[in-house]
Parts: structure tokens; sequence; C-alpha cells
């Protein structure tokens, strides 16, 4: 539904809605000015954790964009990142605008499985007790 008015110079409002009808000449002096307003769709933005506290809902208005929560932490794990299937496949990129309700799911691994370190395949059996 569109509704919307008209301001005049004189700040006189006109209804839209209200059947007006305008008449007068436009001129520098005595401009008109439409303003429209529209009902924007809003939508859902539901966060699964995984594990870990919950996340409240976002309510985002179409074309907005999610805000990335604050990801709490969650004893002995680390977050990767938000996913739009609950297999954990699709990442979500946060830079896309909203036009539908989403759920977004978290992926977490387990901190014993994080390292920035390398290994060779010696290391990792001597590391782990294991027989080559």
């Amino acid at each position: 539904m569109v509704t919307g008015s008209v301001l005049r110079k004189d700040d006189r409002i006109f209804d839209m809605m209200a059947n007006h009808v305008l008449t007068g000449t436009l001129t520098q002096a005595n401009p008109l000015v439409l303003k429209f307003y529209y009902n924007t769709p809003w939508y859902t933005v539901d966060f699964v954790m995984n594990g870990g506290l919950s996340i409240p809902s976002q309510e985002k208005g179409y074309g907005q964009k999610a805000t990335q929560p604050v990801e709490p932490s969650y004893a002995g794990y680390e977050f990767v990142a938000r996913y739009v299937d609950s297999q954990l496949t699709q990442q979500y990129n946060f830079d896309t605008p909203i036009t539908k309700d989403i759920t977004l799911y978290a992926k977490r691994v387990s901190a014993n499985f994080i390292s920035t370190a390398s290994y060779t395949a010696t290391d990792m059996v001597k590391r782990n007790n294991c027989q080559a």
C-alpha cells in the first residue's frame, strides 16, 4: 500500500489518501515537494549456536544487512564462521542484504584441533605416542 503527502512551501500538507485534487502553478518560488512512505517488509535473522550461549534474533528491513554478533565463548571450542545451511557448507557473508527470513548456523571446532604450527607425519606420530 502506498501512502504519501504533498508538502507545499507554506507547510500545508495534503493527504493523497484523502483524494485531494492539487491544482496550481509550479514555479521556482513556489515548488512542491512530494514525499512518499511505504511499508518495508521486516525479516527475522535467527542464530543457531551449536553449543554456547544463545544470541537474540535480529529484525531487519528488506535490503538491510544483518549485524554480525559477538560470538559467546564455549569451553573447549573455537568459533569458525556462520553458515546458511545446517550442514555448514555455505558460509554466510554479512554484507548480503536481507530479503527473507534466514537462520544462520554457528560452526565451532574443538580447540584441540586448532593449530597454527605445521607438523610432519613423523612429528604427529611422536606427539600422539603412536607407532609408525
